[in-house]
């Protein structure tokens, strides 16, 4: 799973986050910051319509710290909003 863009979101402070897999095979990763994740959801190529993340035990992503396990189907994208504590 490759990191494609870092980008401030078009509509606050929060930042986005997007990942792709480019093998062609299922991937897991853990997306780690130094900085705890207030909020962290998944949102579309739009970035609207946003989800939270689960985390690895399937509770909703809150200030919980500075990682999270991320599943990737084949060729799947995946648009992340963080925010920073």
């Amino acid at each position: 799973v490759e990191i494609e863009a870092v980008k401030p979101a078009e509509d606050g402070e929060d930042v986005i986050i997007r990942l792709y897999e480019p093998r062609g095979t299922s991937s897991s990763v853990v997306l780690k910051s130094r900085r705890p994740w207030p909020l962290l959801q998944e949102v579309d190529l739009l970035e609207e319509n946003g989800k939270p993340v689960p985390r690895s035990k399937g509770k909703a992503a809150e200030p919980f710290g500075s990682q999270v396990a991320l599943t990737f189907g084949p060729y799947q994208i995946r648009t992340l909003r963080a925010r920073f504590a």
